[in-house]
C-alpha cells in the first residue's frame, strides 16, 4: 500500500549561539527523519517578537512533504528541537532552535496541542516574508487569504532583513 504525502509548511528560528548552524542542521535531522523538504526561503534576520529584549533572530520558511500526520510532524518537529538542545525558557524567549509548523495542506486543526494554520501566522512578519518569497500564492485554509494578501496587510512592523541565500538548501 502506497503511503499518501502530504505538504507541509515549517518556519524555523533561532538567537542562540551560531544561529545559521541551528538553521542547517534541523533541515538536515527533518531530512533524516523522512520530511523531505522542496523548497526553502532566504535567512532573514529579524528582531524579537513578543518577549523583545532578547537577540535578533535568524528564521527561515521551508516546504516539504511527509507521509506523517499533523501530529506526528509535530512529536518529530519537537524532538529535532531537543536533540538540538533547545531548552525551554520563557514564553517568546531565547532559543537555540524553533520549529513552528505553519500548515499542513489545507488542514485545519485546532486543539490544546497543536494548532494549524499557526495562530499567530497573519500577526508575524518574520514568518510571512520567507514564506512569501516561496509561495505568495499559498492559501491560508481558515480565510482563503494568499500569503501575498496576508503579508501586504499585515500590522507588523518589525524589521525583517535579508541575511543570505543559503547554499544548503532546496530552491
Amino acid at each position: 500500500m502506497e503511503r499518501r504525502h502530504h505538504e507541509f509548511v515549517v518556519h524555523l528560528g533561532s538567537n542562540s549561539g551560531n544561529r545559521e548552524r541551528y538553521l542547517r542542521s534541523a533541515i538536515q535531522e527533518m531530512d533524516e527523519q523522512g520530511l523531505r523538504v522542496t523548497k526553502s526561503s532566504p535567512i532573514y534576520e529579524t528582531e524579537a517578537w513578543g518577549y523583545i529584549e532578547q537577540a535578533p533572530f535568524l528564521n527561515q520558511a521551508h516546504i516539504g512533504n511527509t507521509h506523517l500526520s499533523p501530529f506526528k510532524l509535530l512529536d518529530v518537529c519537537k524532538q529535532i528541537e531537543i536533540n538540538l538542545g533547545r531548552r525551554k525558557t520563557k514564553k517568546w524567549g531565547p532559543r537555540e532552535i524553533d520549529i513552528d509548523i505553519i500548515f499542513y495542506g489545507s488542514t485545519i486543526i485546532g486543539t490544546s496541542q497543536l494548532t494549524i494554520p499557526h495562530p499567530y501566522l497573519e500577526e508575524r512578519r518574520f514568518v510571512l516574508q520567507p514564506i512569501h518569497d516561496i509561495a505568495p500564492g499559498y492559501s491560508n485554509p481558515v480565510n482563503g487569504k494568499t500569503i501575498e494578501k496576508i503579508l501586504s496587510s499585515c500590522e507588523d512592523q518589525s524589521t525583517v532583513i535579508f541575511y543570505k541565500e543559503d547554499p544548503h538548501v532546496v530552491k
